[in-house]
């Protein structure tokens, strides 16, 4: 399981057994329920990386996180074409699990005592202009690249 799985899981279960909880109990429950392993980790990890949950949180994910090659993964990704008669959805779902491989997350403000770090996740602006390239429907991909698509927040940096 992968540690980004298992601290939601841990969330959600504090949720429901307990509401609402603190940030200083979350991190006791992490401290408790990750197992020796874990806990050997957390013990050799530097004061300020285990100062506050979101901290202790943000130190886990890096250290337990798979490693994948970020390189290769976009590589596969910005080379992917739709196969002959495959449904849009099959070759969105492809392009999605390929995504997952490639970090387009982009951590633009760093955890602080009280609040988790800020990530932009520009996946779905990836996935858009991918499949407007990739999908082999000639006129599909005109009408992708001449639509101006909406992000929200991202959408002031293009």
């Amino acid at each position: 399981m992968l540690i980004e799985n298992w601290i939601d899981e841990l969330e959600n279960y504090l949720l429901a057994r307990h509401g609402t909880v603190e940030n200083d109990r979350k991190k006791a429950a992490v401290i408790t329920y990750i197992g020796n392993e874990g806990r050997a980790v957390i013990r050799n990890l530097p004061r300020e990386m285990k100062d506050t949950y979101f901290h202790l949180v943000d130190a886990l994910k890096e250290h337990f996180q798979p490693g994948t090659n970020a390189i290769v993964g976009r590589n596969t990704f910005f080379n992917m074409y739709s196969e002959e008669d495959e449904l849009v959805e099959v070759f969105l779902t492809r392009l999605r699990t390929q995504a997952a491989k490639c970090n387009f997350r982009i951590k633009c403000r760093p955890a602080t005592n009280n609040d988790a770090a800020t990530y932009h996740d520009l996946t779905d602006i990836f996935l858009r202009g991918r499949l407007a390239v990739g999908w082999s429907d000639v006129d599909v991909c005109r009408r992708l690249m001449r639509e101006r698509a909406h992000f929200g927040e991202c959408d002031r940096h293009y």
